[in-house]
C-alpha cells in the first residue's frame, strides 16, 4: 500500500496516524516508486490536485499495473491550478462510496452545522451556531476583536486555535495586530521573506504574469533554460512585450535569460520584508526536506541573530536552525492563515473572518472554514444579514473539456436555428 497527499502538511497529517505517506509532488519526482501489480494507491485530498498532476498520476499507476483509491470531499475548494478532475472523475461515472458520518466533530451543535453546510444548508448551518457569530462592520475593529479573542487564551490554548480568513491582506492585517498585542512587534530582526504565489503552469509559461521583483525557484536542473534546481533568481526584465524574462542570481549576481514557454517546474515567489522575533509563531511555506519541514508546519522562533534563526516545531521538541544569509526564507507569519491554505489542518478551535462583499467568500469556504475546528468555530463577519447569502454562493470553476462541450452545445443550437430558418 502506498499513501499520497498533495501537500507536505496533508502528508505529515497522515503520518501522525501512523500512516506512511509521501507527497505526490515526490511519488511523481522519484525514479523506484515502489509499485507493481498488486499495489493500492491511496490518495488523500484528492479535490486539490489540478489536471495536469493528476493525469501524471494516473498514467504511472495504469503503467505500473496498481490500483488507486482516491480519497476526497467535492464541498471543499479546489485546486488553484487548472481544472477539477476529482469532479470529472465522478461525473464520469467511477465507482464511488460515500462515507456520510463526520468524524472530525466533537461538539454536537458544530458537528451539525458541518453537516448542513455539506448539504449546502447555509442558513440552517448558521442557525446552529448563531452564538458563535459576531458582527462588526468595521474591517479593523473586527480584526482587533479577533486579535482581542485570540490573545486572551493561555498559550497552550492558541497552539490550537486557527484564524482563518479569505484574502491575503487580511491575513497580514490580522498577523500584525496579534504581533502588536503579544508585544513582539518592534523587538526582532527585519528579514526578507519568500511566499509563494499561486499561478497556474499556463501563465507560468508567458512573461507577462510574471512581476519585476519577484523570485522565481527551479525544482529540476534544466539546461534548456540555464537555471540550477534549488537556486533562487529574482525577476530584472519581464520581456517588454516579448516572451522573455532576465533573471539574476539572489547571492551571485549572474544574469540569465530565458523563455519561461521552454522552462520546467518553476515556483514563483514574492518577496515581503517582515519581522520576526523571539516567540513569533511562523509557518513554512515550502517543503525542505534535507531538515524535515513540510510547507504548512508550524515553529516557533526560539532564537535569531547574525543571519541564524532556531525555530521550534509547535507541539513538538523538534528544533531547526535557518542560516536566513546563505538560503531564502520560506516562512510567514502563522497566526492567521488564508482558508485555502488551512485545507486539511485540524485544530481545537478556529476563528474565521467572513467578509460578505469579498469575491473570496463563498460556501465552499465557509465549509472548510467552520470545518477546521474540533470543538468550536467562530464567525466574524462584517453584516450578519447578508452572510447567508454570500456564503451560498458556489465557485465557479470550469474544465476545459465542460468548455468544448458548452461550445459544440452552442455551436449545435446555432446550426438548428439557421436550418429552421431555411426551411420557412
Amino acid at each position: 500500500m502506498t499513501s499520497l497527499a498533495p501537500y507536505g502538511s496533508q502528508k505529515k497529517a497522515l503520518e501522525a496516524e501512523g500512516i506512511n505517506a509521501r507527497t505526490v509532488a515526490s511519488f511523481l519526482a522519484a525514479k523506484d516508486r515502489r509499485i507493481g501489480e498488486k499495489s493500492v494507491v491511496f490518495i488523500d485530498e484528492v479535490g486539490v490536485i489540478p489536471a495536469r498532476q493528476m493525469q501524471q498520476v494516473m498514467e504511472v499507476i495504469e503503467a505500473h499495473g496498481a490500483k488507486a483509491v482516491f480519497l476526497g470531499d467535492t464541498a471543499q475548494t479546489k485546486a488553484v491550478e487548472a481544472g477539477r478532475p476529482f469532479d470529472q472523475l465522478i461525473a464520469a461515472g467511477m465507482q464511488t462510496t460515500y462515507v456520510s458520518k463526520i468524524q472530525r466533530q466533537k461538539d454536537e451543535a458544530l458537528l451539525q452545522a458541518v453537516q448542513y453546510s455539506a448539504e449546502g444548508k447555509t442558513k440552517e448551518s448558521l442557525a446552529t451556531i448563531e452564538k458563535d457569530i459576531h458582527e462588526i462592520k468595521n474591517n479593523s475593529e473586527r480584526y482587533s476583536r479577533i486579535v482581542k479573542d485570540y490573545t486572551s487564551l493561555p498559550s497552550k490554548e492558541r497552539d490550537q486555535t486557527l484564524i482563518v480568513t479569505g484574502t491575503n491582506e487580511s491575513r497580514h492585517a490580522i498577523n500584525g495586530q496579534v504581533r502588536e498585542e503579544l508585544g513582539l512587534a518592534g523587538k526582532g530582526e527585519k528579514l526578507v521573506t519568500l511566499n509563494r504565489l499561486d499561478t497556474t503552469q499556463a501563465e507560468r509559461r508567458w512573461s507577462q504574469f510574471y512581476s519585476v521583483g519577484s523570485i522565481i525557484q527551479q525544482e529540476v536542473d534544466d539546461s534548456r533554460t540555464g537555471l540550477r534546481k534549488g537556486e533562487a533568481y529574482e525577476v530584472v526584465n519581464n520581456g517588454d512585450g516579448k516572451n522573455q524574462l532576465r533573471v539574476k542570481h539572489i547571492h551571485t549576481g549572474e544574469e540569465v535569460t530565458f523563455s519561461p514557454a521552454r522552462a520546467r517546474q518553476l515556483s514563483v515567489y514574492e518577496k515581503r520584508e517582515v519581522e520576526l522575533s523571539a516567540g513569533d509563531r511562523v509557518r513554512i511555506t515550502r517543503n525542505e526536506h534535507e531538515q524535515n519541514m513540510a510547507n504548512g508546519d508550524s515553529f516557533r522562533v526560539t532564537s535569531l541573530g547574525k543571519g541564524r534563526i532556531e525555530l521550534e516545531e509547535v507541539g513538538n521538541i523538534r528544533k531547526r536552525v535557518v542560516h536566513a544569509s546563505t538560503q531564502p526564507l520560506f516562512v510567514s507569519h502563522a497566526y492567521a492563515t488564508t482558508i485555502h491554505s488551512s485545507q486539511g489542518l485540524t485544530s481545537e478551535r478556529v476563528l474565521v473572518n467572513i467578509e460578505t462583499q469579498s469575491r473570496t467568500t463563498t460556501k465552499e469556504v465557509y465549509y472548510v472554514g467552520i470545518s477546521r475546528a474540533r470543538h468550536k468555530a467562530s464567525i466574524y463577519t462584517n453584516d450578519r444579514q447578508k452572510l447567508p447569502e454570500a456564503i451560498a454562493r458556489p465557485t465557479y470553476k470550469t474544465a476545459a473539456m465542460e468548455l468544448k462541450k458548452d461550445e459544440r452545445g452552442k455551436e449545435k443550437g446555432k446550426k438548428d436555428v439557421e436550418r429552421k430558418l431555411v426551411s420557412r
